[in-house]
């Protein structure tokens, strides 16, 4: 009998390009800068799990853009954990904002990038970004908190007064800028007080939107070690309040697009109506748009005649990208314990975001640090796709790894269960 080999290719430091993978659309493309991370945030796993940053060359970033622009793509998106601090591990004397200028120099006609560190931000990158036409005005700028006091303990590298003047110098610079945030409430020993504060910029910033949670500690990070005096009840009180008004600036948001005219990439046929089509605006609002299937593919005027009401946390992940969706379902599933039973089977629905493998990596990932009860609520609620990819692949190695030995197990019951109910 034959065996087959495979060869995994692994070596820490180094970027392995032209690599084969398969890209989700044919309209826009997610473009890799850089993997990583240098930040060690405190409450943060990725710079253990992933490593430290490691920019790629940019001749091969522009190559690529180059290609996806010679095949009809319209849009590019810039990833890296932190794209701002693009290029300061490499040797020569090259930064986001020049790479950002490059990309703009191809002509491909959409540009964005995701996600920014508010301490890597220079103006150079705000000017680029205000000048450049095809570079999207849409910032996601985690704030994280309002308090100085708990962003010093999440070692975010800057204040609260640092960020608010970044943000208004966006507003200030940028036209029409659209910026989003991430919130965490419930950090270890946060105040009434160093709550309000972040309240306080929510109400000066007032958020197109903003993905929220309550802290769960990360196992092997800093702040899973730090003496945590606040209860859960407290925790999902702040969290209530909190998502209150980020869900009403949210609404003022989109409410102050009705009756104008934007342009929009038309991406495919709407998921509410095969009648319609949809696609995202320049500031990334989902768009469901009355128009001929022919439009699919092209960038085209329409004018917003309604605004969809189901505003907030809810809606808002219908406006995740792929790329954002892994790093925003690892905060669902840690946070489980404290989601809603309806919202967790929405935020799993919506996980066809993500390929089975991607979901088997996250589950393993997170497994380690989550109750059993947890995990065994988001096995059952997963898409046949994924479950199928589990039923393969838990199995391989769980005798020797304890997650993985924990995830089958809970698998198992999962399937039993479901099997019962039948």
């Amino acid at each position: 009998k034959k065996e087959s080999q495979i060869e995994v290719f692994s070596k820490e430091g180094d970027i392995l390009e032209n690599m084969p993978f398969k890209r989700d659309s044919k309209y826009k493309a997610w473009v890799n800068i850089m993997y990583g991370c240098d930040k060690f945030c405190t409450y943060c796993i990725v710079p253990y799990t992933r490593g430290r940053q490691r920019s790629r060359k940019k001749e091969d970033i522009l190559e690529e853009v180059n290609s996806l622009k010679k095949q009809g793509y319209k849009e590019v998106t810039l990833l890296g954990q932190n794209v701002n601090a693009y290029g300061k591990d490499l040797e020569e004397k090259y930064r986001m904002e020049d790479l950002l200028l490059d990309v703009s120099k191809t002509g491909i006609e959409r540009i964005r990038f995701v996600t920014s560190h508010p301490w890597d931000f220079t103006d150079k990158m705000i000017e680029v970004i205000s000048t450049c036409e095809n570079i999207m005005p849409y910032i996601h700028l985690p704030l994280q908190s309002g308090s100085n006091t708990i962003l010093k303990l999440m070692g975010r590298r800057y204040t609260k007064e640092e960020y608010l003047t970044l943000f208004h110098k966006l507003k200030e610079k940028i036209p029409n800028v659209s910026i989003t945030t991430d919130i965490i409430v419930g950090f270890p020993n946060e105040t009434e007080e160093d709550f309000l504060e972040t309240l306080q910029v929510v109400e000066e910033c007032k958020y197109d939107s903003a993905f929220t949670f309550i802290f769960s500690p990360r196992v092997g990070t800093p702040a899973a070690k730090m003496e945590d005096t606040i209860s859960k009840e407290v925790k999902e009180e702040r969290l209530q309040r909190l998502n209150e008004r980020i869900n009403y600036y949210s609404k003022c948001a989109n409410e102050s697009y009705k009756g104008k005219i934007v342009k929009v990439l038309i991406e495919g046929v709407s998921e509410k109506d095969e009648d319609k089509v949809m696609g995202y605006t320049e500031t990334m609002k989902l768009v469901n748009v009355k128009a001929d299937k022919a439009t699919i593919g092209n960038i085209i005027d329409v004018k917003i005649t309604d605004v969809n009401m189901e505003y907030g946390r809810r809606s808002s992940v219908k406006d995740l990208q792929r790329e954002e969706f892994i790093p925003f379902l690892r905060k669902v599933f840690i946070s489980s314990s404290s989601v809603k039973e309806e919202d967790l089977e929405f935020f799993i629905q919506k996980s066809e975001k993500v390929d089975a493998e991607e979901m088997y990596t996250l589950l393993l990932e997170v497994g380690e640090q989550m109750e059993e009860k947890e995990l065994l609520r988001i096995l059952k609620l997963l898409p046949q796709q994924h479950k199928l990819y589990l039923e393969v692949f838990l199995p391989l190695g769980s005798l020797l790894h304890p997650t993985k030995a924990k995830l089958y197990s809970l698998f198992l019951q999962s399937q039993a269960n479901k099997k019962r109910v039948r």
